[in-house]
């Protein structure tokens, strides 16, 4: 099974704790892992969603995705896994911006 896993960056420890750490155990059961940084722009976002279409699964890791992205994202994957941090309705101590972000305050 080929994996790519659509992450902020792969150097980042969220990435390092939360996908790298299962690379080998993933490897051992027969999966290949690749890791991508979500790209920042809606259409360089578009171009890396066709891309994924050799991919068995694409993880997505702790992003928020604006809803018509979030479709764009399902209709080129043929199996979507959404990793997320277990306090994803409170807002992301690493951004300056809102103190709560109008999608999180909806759930």
């Amino acid at each position: 099974m080929k994996l790519c896993a659509l992450v902020e960056a792969p150097e980042h420890v969220c990435c390092r704790y939360r996908v790298r750490a299962f690379a080998s155990a993933l490897a051992r059961a027969g999966c290949s892992l690749t890791l991508a940084a979500l790209r920042r722009s809606a259409p360089q976002r578009l171009l890396q969603f066709l891309r994924l279409r050799p991919y068995d699964a694409v993880l997505l890791q702790r992003r928020l995705l604006p809803p018509w992205q979030l479709r764009q994202l399902r209709g080129f994957s043929r199996r979507l896994i959404f990793d997320f941090d277990d306090a994803i309705l409170y807002r992301d101590s690493q951004r300056t911006r809102r103190r709560n972000g109008l999608r999180r305050s909806r759930g």
